[in-house]
């Protein structure tokens, strides 16, 4: 799946994840807000560089200041996690 540039990182978050998951981005469930606050993870790439790291869905998320999004699968028996990285 193919964002836009305009396309902001919450909504690249839930397209990368659905396309891993080969399924439909409406159908990701819980929704991202249970796993971090959308609109917060697109403000702060509005004026900071670096990269936020989070789990949500089984998945280890990594958006980038550059557009970039990861997702890799995480062990169940890891703990969650969040980092900001600059």
């Amino acid at each position: 799946m193919s964002s836009s540039p305009n396309t902001t990182p919450s909504v690249r978050v839930v397209e990368t994840v659905a396309e891993r998951e080969q399924t439909s981005p409406l159908t990701l469930s819980p929704p991202l807000a249970e796993f971090v606050d959308p609109d917060a993870l697109d403000a702060l790439f509005e004026t900071t560089s670096g990269t936020v790291t989070f789990d949500a869905w089984g998945h280890r998320i990594t958006v980038a200041a550059d557009g970039t999004v990861t997702a890799a699968d995480v062990d169940p028996a890891e703990s969650p996690r969040l980092t900001l990285y600059d």
